[in-house]
């Protein structure tokens, strides 16, 4: 799975790539967004110590497939922050490479949590066009988009999260151009 969703990626290489010192891979450079914005960004992957810290602080359990994409990248950021999954965000820092860190998956499911989810919802990602949230459900394991601040505004379910990787990457991957330009940017870039 992971394959598929890499090769998309590195299309963008095309168009500038560059490792930060703490391991992240900028690919596509976006100086129409930003100064340093890029496409996509993958982040250092996780150990097992690190994911075990990360169920702990989030008292939800992090299913096998999820901890298998933390140990990949742990986090993503896609098409310029259209879509993002979650990871372990190490210090708040706000400049230079160490700024470089995925949205923290602590916050959604503490800070954050609607009060309508269940203890089998550990939210996974969001979408920045309108802050809907994604969680993966414990028990059957499905992926589910729905409402900042309620877990049962279902808007989209998908059967597991692989599915949900690799749909989401062709939906978006349709609505940008060769350089990184939304090609119409009254379009949600949500599903």
């Amino acid at each position: 799975m992971m394959n598929e969703i890499y090769t998309e990626i590195e299309k963008a290489k095309s168009f500038g790539y560059r490792e930060a010192s703490n391991g992240a891979k900028l690919y596509g450079h976006t100086p129409h967004i930003a100064p340093e914005a890029w496409l996509h960004i993958l982040y250092k992957p996780l150990i097992e110590e690190e994911i075990n810290k990360l169920e702990e602080e989030t008292k939800v359990r992090i299913p096998s497939i999820y901890r298998t994409f933390l140990r990949w990248s742990n986090g993503l950021n896609l098409f310029s922050g259209s879509l993002s999954f979650y990871g372990l965000r190490v210090l708040n820092y706000r400049e230079g490479d160490k700024a470089i860190q995925p949205f923290n998956i602590v916050t959604p499911n503490t800070l954050e949590r609607p009060k309508d989810a269940k203890s089998t919802y550990l939210f996974i990602g969001g979408y920045n066009w309108d802050g809907s949230k994604l969680y993966l459900d414990n028990e059957t394991l499905k992926v589910y988009r729905c409402d900042r601040y309620s877990a049962e505004d279902i808007k989209n379910e998908w059967r597991n999260f692989e599915e949900t990787l690799k749909s989401e990457v062709s939906r978006l991957s349709a609505l940008f151009d060769e350089k990184g330009k939304e090609i119409d940017e009254d379009i949600p870039t949500t599903p």
